[in-house]
């Protein structure tokens, strides 16, 4: 037999002791050299024991058999069974057995449990003893045997000398000695495999147990190398389960393709894939392969064959992508990849054979993305080449140009080859560097920018304004920016013209509410200067009369600290007749640089004196006669005067004119205070006037009171007689006349007349009449009111005409109380008039206006009285015989001065009355045309 190198280290291990394991390593080469000297060997080695039950002269031997029956049988139980038997009968021990350390199922306290056995033929075997299954260690009294046997050493004795406990469970097996030797197994103890003596006493030796330590150790390595295999096995299941499930969940074909000599396909190997991909059974494609090929593209196939071929000449990895046509119709984009190798098995046999395992993927979807992303492209491409708006896409890192669109190169002023692979720095695009610095990190937090302002250079050193557009995108796995610029220069610049507008008309407007509000000139001019000089940014600002009077005086100035004052200053003669004759016809002086412009000696004479460069001067015209000058000068540099600048100081000047007027109607005004008294005295002796017609007011008022408890006190007094006479009689139920009773009801009706009347009067004389207006056809309303007249007209026996036309337009009244004024009015016609009154209804257009009249052939009035009719508690001096307070006539003239008109009344006595009203119309174009036509 022989050794290894961890057989013997296994040996060494078990011993525990490196003199025996010394002997026993002399021992086991003496025993391959020479088996037939081995019972001489053994004698030789082993020293003598003083009562040795059976001589060990074949132990190593049978060891060595033992071992050879547990490797080579090919039933490993089987095997292990023939090992105890062995070992039985060469140690004539009585039983041979293997327990196994675990932990207690339902204490987890260590345990042990019987799994092989071999008994002697007189000794009852123990394999189906329950007692020897899970027995704790603990409850067999075992526990030192347990520690000993952990810690690598064997275990023997005698039983008689064991405890009470272990001979319990001893005894009944008719045990008399017991060996137990640990079984190691990948550096643990895996269980221990024991000896029992049922006939003798046995002492052990230290050979003996170190010999059976090295078949424990054999044991061990057996058990370790069988649960390899089982894990073995177990794994190999379970990878094939896995790659099952794998291969079942990629999503394509996994194959195994062989060319074989001659030159032929063959598909040895198909996943489940298969279906899936070409809708062709696995086990159909693995039986012919040219099921799978018929389905190729035709102009794909001989790609593919030319791509295999390539592969197996060269052995190269195989990689192809083309179409497939499915049974069923769909056509698939398939992308193969495989890697060939030479076959190996029965190479003498299949030399020259060639395998691919590869698998194929169904890339329909990503060709179809890629379609689409080329088009996205070819539209990218279109939008940004074609983009009124600049578009760059720049790097991150440094900025630099990798293409712009042809507006970028308009807008920036450059060519092409000046701007690709250059950046915005070496451009000097940016004016403030700060600006790209916030854009840089407003992507880094946001990853994109929307309409950041800023100022940019274009290519002749020009500053514009644009409006930014950003993101971050990724081209080839690099960030890069792609921006998008709106050049707003030229809505900046408008933007600042109509603030600058607005701030003008501001200016303008203060400016002449002080002149409304103030009369004070010599503040209104001073302010003038002030805020026209802030507004213009301008050196010197000033007003100078030239008349007869102030002749050039300077009388309002605003200048700068370093320039000089020209206030109070006046020109010498030649100088007023030259400024005169300038702007004597109203024209505006504008002179942007006084070096260039051409003028007098005398005139670039003061403007070198005064360091004038730049001249705006406008004229003052009052009453269109040239009053003075509004002038703006700049000291410092020449300037160009803007449209909306001169604009301001010609409407600045007007302005001033118009104060210059104020102030002298000022001046006039106060000449006219001498004539204050007499004034003040007429406007007494009219207020006088106002007093009597207040008394005469009151007067009237307490003529209607007295009309109106008059009027209400004989109603009342009637039926308070009728009331008593009825009263005086005896009988307890009373008789009432229709008559008296009718005359009762006409005199209540006429009291709750009166009252809603004055109530009324007074409601509209405090809040007012309430409109509802609305487009109202005059000729329609008036065939209902007629209707509603007729009963009232037929009992005063009168005749009513309607000469209102039905092409009137559109009134905008309140049909309501136009119908009341209609009959207010012909009530009052009825009232104060015989009866066989003729009434005439008519209605004409007046511009925008419609006048209403009611015309009647009646007893008439004075003017005086017409001119009175309509006022409160007013009633005419022929209405004693009538009750009534009067009120209805003021009531009309309340709804109408309501409506925007006005009434009133025409009449003379014995000629009849015309009472009149106008109102406002609507649509009066569309009813002229209409007439027209």
């Amino acid at each position: 037999m022989i050794w290894d190198v961890d057989q013997l280290q296994a040996l060494r291990n078990c011993c525990r002791d490196e003199v025996a394991f010394a002997q026993l390593q002399t021992l086991l080469a003496q025993i391959s050299a020479d088996t037939t000297n081995f019972s001489e060997i053994v004698k030789s080695l082993t020293p003598p024991e003083p009562q040795p039950s059976k001589p060990p002269t074949n132990l190593l031997q049978g060891v060595a058999q033992a071992t050879q029956a547990l490797l080579t049988h090919s039933n490993a139980p089987t095997g292990v069974n023939q090992a105890l038997e062995i070992l039985g009968k060469v140690t004539g021990v009585s039983r041979v057995y293997i327990f196994e350390h675990h932990r207690h199922p339902e204490t987890d306290e260590p345990a042990m449990s019987q799994r092989f056995e071999w008994s002697a033929p007189h000794v009852s075997a123990q394999i189906d003893n329950p007692l020897l299954q899970n027995l704790s260690y603990r409850a067999a009294g075992m526990t030192g045997w347990y520690d000993r046997l952990s810690s690598g050493y064997s275990a023997s004795s005698l039983v008689r000398n064991l405890s009470t406990v272990e001979r319990e469970l001893l005894e009944p097996q008719g045990i008399l000695s017991i060996l137990l030797v640990p079984i190691p197994v990948n550096g643990k103890i895996w269980g221990f495999i024991g000896f029992d003596d049922c006939q003798t006493e046995r002492q052990w030796s230290t050979d003996e147990e170190a010999v059976l330590m090295t078949m424990a150790a054999t044991l061990g390595s057996f058990i370790a190398h069988r649960q390899a295999l089982e894990r073995t096995a177990q794994l190999q299941t379970e990878y094939t389960a896995c790659l099952h499930q794998i291969t079942a969940n990629v999503p394509g074909l996994i194959y195994q393709l062989l060319r074989r000599q001659d030159g032929s396909f063959g598909i040895t190997f198909a996943s489940s894939g298969c279906w899936e991909l070409f809708e062709v059974e696995p086990e159909a494609v693995m039986t012919d392969f040219s099921l799978l090929t018929n389905l190729l593209h035709p102009d794909d196939r001989l790609g593919f064959f030319a791509a295999v071929e390539t592969s197996a000449i060269a052995l190269q990895p195989w990689r192809w992508q083309g179409r497939f046509t499915t049974p069923s119709g769909k056509l698939k984009w398939v992308e193969g990849i495989s890697r060939p190798e030479r076959s190996h098995s029965q190479a003498a046999v299949n030399e020259g054979e060639i395998l691919w395992n590869g698998v194929l993927i169904d890339i329909t979807e990503r060709k179809q993305t890629e379609a689409a992303l080329r088009e996205s492209e070819e539209k990218f491409a279109k939008a940004f080449c074609s983009s009124p708006d600049a578009m760059a896409i720049t790097s991150v890192m440094d900025g630099r140009l990798i293409d712009v669109n042809d507006s970028f190169l308009r807008v920036a002023g450059y060519e092409r080859e000046e701007v690709i692979g250059r950046t915005v720095f070496d451009l000097n695009l940016w004016v403030n560097l700060a600006d790209r610095a916030t854009l840089m990190q407003l992507l880094q937090e946001r990853g994109e920018v929307r309409n950041l302002e800023f100022e940019f250079r274009r290519k002749s050193g020009a500053i514009a304004v644009g409006l930014f557009s950003a993101e971050m995108i990724h081209l080839m796995g690099e960030p890069y920016i792609l921006s998008v610029t709106n050049d707003i220069t030229e809505r900046k610049r408008t933007e600042e013209q109509l603030l600058l507008a607005v701030e003008r008309d501001r200016l303008l407007g203060e400016i002449a509410l002080r002149i409304r509000k103030s009369l004070d000139l010599n503040t209104i001019l001073n302010t003038t200067v002030t805020e026209v000089r802030q507004f213009l940014a301008c050196d010197r600002v000033f007003i100078a009369y030239v008349n007869a009077t102030y002749r050039g005086q300077v009388v309002a100035e605003s200048v700068t600290s370093n320039c000089k004052s020209l206030l109070g200053s006046v020109p010498d003669e030649n100088f007023l007749e030259e400024i005169k004759a300038i702007f004597e016809q109203g024209e505006v002086q504008i002179i942007d640089d006084v070096s260039q412009a051409q003028l007098s000696s005398l005139r670039t004479e003061v403007c070198t004196r005064e360091q004038i460069q730049a001249i705006l001067g406008v004229p003052i015209m009052v009453n269109e006669q040239f009053f003075g000058v509004l002038v703006a000068h700049q000291c410092t540099a020449p300037r160009h005067w803007h449209r909306f600048e001169i604009d301001l100081l010609k409407q600045l000047a007007i302005q001033v004119a118009i104060a210059i007027q104020q102030a002298e109607l000022y001046q006039q005004v106060q000449l006219l205070n001498t004539s204050l008294e007499s004034q003040v005295e007429k406007r007494t002796h009219q207020l006088q006037q106002k007093m009597q017609e207040l008394q005469e007011l009151y007067q009237l008022k307490d003529v209607f009171l007295h009309a109106f408890s008059h009027d209400l006190r004989t109603p009342i007094m009637g039926m308070s007689l009728v009331l008593q006479n009825l009263l005086n009689q005896p009988e307890e139920t009373l008789s009432l006349s229709r008559s008296i009773l009718e005359r009762m009801v006409e005199s209540s009706d006429r009291q709750l007349h009166l009252i809603n009347s004055l109530l009324e009067a007074h409601s509209t004389e405090v809040q007012g009449i309430l409109l509802h207006c609305e487009p109202v056809n005059l000729s329609q309303l008036m065939q209902t009111i007629i209707e509603d007249l007729n009963p009232l007209l037929n009992q005063h026996q009168a005749t009513l005409i309607n000469k209102i036309s039905p092409n009137l337009p559109l009134l905008n009244a309140d049909p309501i109380q136009l119908r009341r004024v209609y009959e207010n009015l012909v009530t009052n016609a009825l009232k104060y008039n015989l009866p066989g009154l003729t009434l005439t209804f008519n209605a004409t257009v007046e511009n925008d206006w419609i006048r209403c009249t009611v015309e009647d052939n009646g007893i008439g009035m004075t003017q005086e009285l017409c001119d009175r009719l309509f006022e409160l508690y007013y009633r005419g001096g022929n209405t004693r015989h009538y009750t009534g307070i009067g009120l209805g006539l003021y009531l009309c003239r309340q709804i109408i001065t309501a409506h925007g008109g006005e009434i009133g009344a025409i009449s003379s006595p014995g000629n009849g009355s015309i009472f009149w009203f106008i109102l406002p119309c609507l649509g009066r174009e569309e009813w002229r045309r209409d007439n027209q036509t």
